[in-house]
């Protein structure tokens, strides 16, 4: 991804790109590639642009996309388990969840933040957000059940903002965890 809003894909040691996308007319500043999703279309994207798009990996077309105003997107990672759900965070303090297999409006639209979310981690079951902020003010850490998309923990004080998180655990007891 880059900020000429182009998507490249390259095999490892090939100094080509096996596929170079003109997919945004603003910075591409999210993709999250699926893993044992049924289908060809396994690319998401978001952008500066207020667009997510779904993509098919093997032609390189879009097959799907959605604009919707504000939505200066920071980040987004598929459900794992083949599952058809992406999850999109916003600096419009918004995380929504998109059911790919119809991306006119989000699966869910989740509000409340203080401070735009950076980052996601995502189970089956869970999803966690690291959230941006200032001396302790909004550098939160939450997580969601996947199924309810209700807000389960909510982890405030920390001194920083927050650049990644990751879930650690199986079967619906993950645990979030980020950088202090």
């Amino acid at each position: 991804a880059a900020r000429d809003g182009t998507i490249k894909w390259w095999r490892r040691g090939e100094a080509s790109p096996l596929l170079s996308l003109q997919a945004h007319s603003l910075t591409v500043s999210a993709i999250a590639a699926a893993d044992g999703v049924s289908t060809n279309a396994s690319l998401f994207s978001g952008s500066r642009d207020t667009q997510v798009k779904l993509w098919d990996a093997s032609t390189g077309q879009c097959v799907s996309s959605a604009c919707i105003a504000r939505n200066l997107v920071t980040s987004a990672t598929w459900v794992p388990g083949g599952s058809p759900l992406v999850w999109q965070a916003s600096e419009d303090l918004h995380l929504r969840l998109w059911d790919t297999r119809a991306m006119r409006t989000p699966a869910a639209d989740l509000t409340g933040y203080t401070y735009f979310p950076l980052a996601i981690a995502a189970s089956e079951h869970r999803c966690g957000t690291r959230s941006n902020g200032v001396e302790s003010a909004g550098c939160e850490l939450r997580l969601y059940d996947v199924r309810t998309h209700e807000q389960e923990a909510l982890l405030e004080g920390r001194q920083h903002a927050g650049t990644g998180a990751a879930l650690m655990g199986a079967g619906g007891r993950e645990q979030a965890v980020a950088p202090a």
